[in-house]
C-alpha cells in the first residue's frame, strides 16, 4: 500500500494549489536570505556578524580575550548554524585577518589573511577573541533598538545594533541573496564622518568620497564614477597594487583588495621573461617576489604582470542594504541618509528612556529631600518606623507624596541614619539630574545635534589613516610592449602523449631529452601513424620537469591516441630527412609550413604510413656522407646522393643485404669520416664492412655523432 500511495504522488498532477505552495516556499526562502544572510543591515552588520558581538558583549559577557570555541558555542544560542560558518565569520572580523578598516574584534593566534586562500586560520580551540576598542560603539543605544525572540524563543536578539557612526560604508562588504546581491566598497572612517556631519549640516554631500581598502594599494580616481557611486551606488573603481623593482626582481608588497596573492602567483608563473615566482610574506606583510631573466626585461615583465594579473583590478559596486526590513539600493549620499534617520530614531528612543529613567530619580531625590528638610514630616515618619512598623511609615508617605509602590521600597529600603544624613549633597546631586533631563528633552527635540556632538567626539577619540592611496593615472601601458611578440629561450620536452615546455633554466635544460629552443618557434613530432603535427610553443603552459606536462590531443585538436617518433623545431629553408630500416629515405621541406606554421595542427599524409612499420630515426641531410650500422653490425659510407621527392615517396641509400635492416644511421661530414676511419675511406664505399674493435679510430667522436 505505501509503493501505491508514493506512486500516486509522484504521479499526481502538478495543480495550481501546489505552484502557488512551491512560489510561496520559493519566496520565502528568498527573504529569508535576503534579509537574515547576505545582505547588512544599516547598521552595517549582517545577522551572524551582529550575533556574534551581542553574544560576546551581552550573553558571554566576555571582558577579556576568550577562546573563540566558547564564543562560537555561545553563539549557536541565537544563531542556528553550524560552528564552522560562525567561526568563518568571526575570523573575517578579528584584526589579524585584515579583511576590515575598523576590526571588530582584537586576536590572539593565527587567523590567516584575507587575501591569500591559502594562509587559513588555526581551529577555534587555539584561537582567542575579544571586542575591539571601536565594537563598544556598537552598543551604545540599546535601549534605542527593537530587541527580538531568539529562533527558539529563549533569549533575546536585537534587530539591528545601535552603531554610533556609518559603519556601514567604514567596511567592506559582499554578499549574493537570491536575485539579488551586494558590493558595499569600504571607505575611510574619519572621511566618512567628516561627510556625515556635512550631510546633516548641509543637507548635501559637496565632494564624493573615494574608497579606501584595508589591503591599501592605490585607487585610480575617476569623477564620473565616483559621482555615480555617491548618487546610485553602482559604478567601477579600478585598484592597483603596490610594487618596487631591485635589479632584475619585483617585489609587490601591497595588492587591490579584491585580489589573492594566488591570482597573482599563478599569472605571473606564466609570463614571459619570469624564471620563478615566490610568497615571501614575512613579518612585515604581504611580499611577492617575481625573478625575471635580467635586468633589461624587469619593464617588459612589469607591464605584463599589470595587464596580466590582478595587481591592476577593476570592480564594479553595488551598494545595497537592508532598511525598514526591505533591500535597498541606492548610492553613498543616500545609504548615510537612512542612517542619520536611523541613528535619530535610536538617539531619540534612548533619550526618552533615559528621561523616564532620570525623572524617577529627581521625584524620589524631591521626596526624600522634602521629607528630610520638613521637620513635622521627618518625625512623623520616623515614628512610624520605629513605633508602628512599614504599613504606616507607607501610609506617611502615601498621604504626603503619593509615592507609589516602587518609591516606598526605595525609601523604606535605606536605614534611618542615611536618611538623617540627606542635604546638601543630595540637592546637588537634584540640581545634575534635572540639568541632565534638561540636556536629554532638547536631543529629543532636535536629535540631529546630538548625532553632529558625538560622531565629533568619535572622529578626535579614534585614529584610523587612509590606506589605500589616491592617484589620477592608472599604469600606463605601452601598446609596442603590448604588441610586441617576445622571443625568450625555453626547453621542450615530449613524453608519450605529453608535452612540456620548461623554463629555460640550466637544470632544466640538462634533463635528458630536452630540446632547447625559442617561444616563437613551432615544434612538429612525426607519429607512429605517419603523420605530422604541429604545436606553436606559445600556445603550451609552462611545466616544472616534475609535472606530466600538457596532453598534446588538447594542444592539437585530436582525440587520437599515437606515440611520438620524431620531435623537432620547424626551421626555415630546412629539409629533414626520416630514415627507414631497409635503407630508404623521405625528406619533408619544412619551408611548406614555416610561413603559415599558425594554420596547419595536423598533416594527415606527413609520410607514407605504407612502412610506418619500417621507420628508423630523423636524420641531418646537410652532410655530404651518410655513416649506415646495420643490426648485422656491418657498415657502409655513403654519399649523400638522395633524391628529394614529394614527402610521400622515398629515396633508396642502399641495398641492406638479405635478414639484415639499419641499425644507426647519421649524416657526417668527410672531416668526421677520416678521424673515425683513417685514409681508408674508399675501403668502406666499396662494400659493407664487418665491425671490429679497431674499426673506430675515435669512439668520442662516434658518440657525440650520435647524440646529435
Amino acid at each position: 500500500m505505501e509503493i501505491q500511495e508514493k506512486e500516486r504522488q509522484i504521479n499526481e498532477p502538478i495543480t495550481n494549489k501546489n505552484l502557488e505552495f512551491l512560489a510561496q516556499g520559493y519566496i520565502d526562502y528568498a527573504k529569508e536570505v535576503v534579509t537574515e544572510r547576505a545582505i547588512p543591515g544599516i547598521d552595517g552588520l549582517k545577522p551572524s556578524q551582529r550575533r556574534i558581538l551581542y553574544t560576546i558583549e551581552f550573553i558571554e559577557k566576555a571582558r577579556d580575550l576568550s577562546k573563540s570555541q566558547n564564543i562560537v558555542g555561545a553563539t549557536m544560542k541565537i544563531h542556528p548554524h553550524g560552528d564552522a560558518s560562525i567561526y568563518d565569520t568571526m575570523v573575517r572580523l578579528v584584526d589579524k585577518s585584515e579583511t576590515l578598516n575598523t576590526p571588530y574584534l582584537v586576536g590572539k593566534g593565527a587567523f590567516g589573511k584575507y587575501y591569500s586562500k591559502d594562509m587559513k586560520a588555526s581551529a577555534a580551540r587555539y584561537t582567542e577573541v575579544e571586542l575591539a576598542k571601536i565594537s563598544q560603539e556598537f552598543f551604545k543605544g540599546m535601549q534605542g533598538i527593537k530587541m527580538l525572540a531568539s529562533y527558539n524563543n529563549t533569549l533575546q536578539e536585537p534587530e539591528l545594533l545601535p552603531v554610533s557612526f556609518p559603519n556601514v560604508l567604514v567596511n567592506p562588504s559582499n554578499g549574493i541573496a537570491v536575485g539579488l546581491a551586494s558590493d558595499i566598497p569600504s571607505f575611510n572612517f574619519h572621511e566618512i564622518i567628516e561627510a556625515t556631519i556635512e550631510l546633516i549640516k548641509t543637507g548635501t554631500i559637496e565632494k564624493p568620497l573615494a574608497p579606501d581598502f584595508p589591503t591599501k594599494g592605490v585607487y585610480i580616481k575617476n569623477n564620473t564614477e565616483l559621482k555615480k557611486l555617491m548618487k546610485t551606488g553602482s559604478a567601477k573603481i579600478m585598484l592597483e597594487g603596490k610594487y618596487e623593482t631591485k635589479g632584475r626582481n619585483i617585489i609587490i608588497t601591497e595588492i587591490p583588495y579584491y585580489a589573492t596573492t594566488e591570482e597573482i602567483v599563478s599569472a605571473a608563473k606564466n609570463l614571459d621573461y619570469v624564471t620563478d615566482v615566490k610568497d615571501i610574506e614575512d613579518k612585515n606583510g604581504l611580499r611577492i617576489l617575481i625573478e625575471t631573466q635580467s635586468i633589461k626585461v624587469v619593464d617588459k615583465v612589469v607591464h605584463e604582470v599589470m595587464r596580466k594579473t590582478p595587481l591592476q583590478k577593476t570592480i564594479t559596486t553595488n551598494i545595497c542594504v537592508i532598511v525598514d526590513n526591505k533591500p535597498l539600493t541606492t548610492g553613498v549620499e543616500e545609504v548615510l541618509r537612512k542612517w542619520v534617520e536611523f541613528r535619530e530614531s535610536v538617539v531619540v528612543k534612548q533619550a526618552e528612556y533615559d528621561i523616564e529613567v532620570l525623572s524617577k530619580q529627581i521625584r524620589l531625590l524631591d521626596i526624600l529631600i522634602d521629607l528630610m528638610t520638613t521637620d513635622e514630616k521627618r518625625e512623623k515618619y520616623f515614628n512610624a518606623m520605629m513605633y508602628k512598623g512599614r504599613e504606616e511609615a507607607k501610609k506617611v508617605l502615601e498621604e504626603y507624596y503619593q509615592a507609589n509602590e516602587e518609591e516606598v521600597q526605595s525609601i523604606q529600603g535605606r536605614t534611618l541614619g542615611s536618611l538623617s544624613n540627606i542635604g546638601d549633597k543630595q540637592r546637588e546631586q537634584l540640581i545634575k539630574l534635572k540639568e541632565d533631563k534638561k540636556h536629554l528633552e532638547e536631543v529629543v527635540k532636535n536629535p540631529k545635534e546630538e548625532i553632529v556632538k558625538q560622531l565629533e567626539e568619535l572622529n578626535k577619540k579614534y585614529k584610523y589613516p587612509r590606506q589605500t592611496k589616491i592617484r589620477t593615472k592608472a599604469y600606463q601601458f605601452d601598446k609596442d610592449i603590448i604588441n610586441e611578440k617576445p622571443v625568450y629561450p625555453v626547453g621542450i620536452l615530449v613524453e608519450n602523449m605529453f608535452i612540456k615546455k620548461l623554463k629555460a633554466t640550466p637544470t632544466n635544460l640538462s634533463e635528458p631529452n630536452v630540446i632547447k629552443t625559442n617561444s616563437n618557434e613551432v615544434v612538429s613530432i612525426l607519429d607512429n601513424n605517419m603523420r605530422l603535427l604541429r604545436i606553436k610553443i606559445e600556445d603550451i603552459p609552462y611545466s616544472t620537469k616534475t609535472e606530466v606536462g600538457t596532453y598534446i590531443p588538447n594542444l592539437i585538436d585530436s582525440q587520437e591516441n599515437f606515440n611520438p617518433l620524431s620531435v623537432k623545431i620547424i626551421e626555415k629553408d630546412k629539409k629533414q630527412g626520416y630514415a627507414y630500416k631497409d635503407g630508404w629515405v623521405a625528406i619533408v621541406d619544412w619551408n611548406e609550413w614555416y610561413d603559415v606554421k599558425r594554420l596547419t595542427k595536423i598533416t594527415n599524409k606527413g609520410l607514407n604510413p605504407k612502412f610506418a612499420n619500417k621507420y628508423l630515426k630523423e636524420i641531418d641531410i646537410t652532410k655530404p656522407y651518410l655513416l649506415v650500422i646495420l643490426d648485422n653490425d656491418k657498415l657502409k659510407i655513403v654519399e649523400n646522393e638522395i633524391v628529394e621527392k614529394r614527402r610521400t615517396a622515398r629515396s633508396k641509400i642502399l641495398s641492406t643485404g638479405k635478414n639484415a635492416e639499419v641499425k644507426e644511421i647519421y649524416g657526417v661530414t668527410e672531416d668526421e669520416i677520416k678521424r673515425l676511419f683513417g685514409e681508408d675511406l674508399e675501403d668502406y664505399q666499396k662494400g659493407l664492412r664487418k665491425i671490429r674493435k679497431e674499426t673506430f679510430k675515435d669512439e668520442e667522436l662516434l658518440e657525440n655523432i650520435r647524440k646529435r
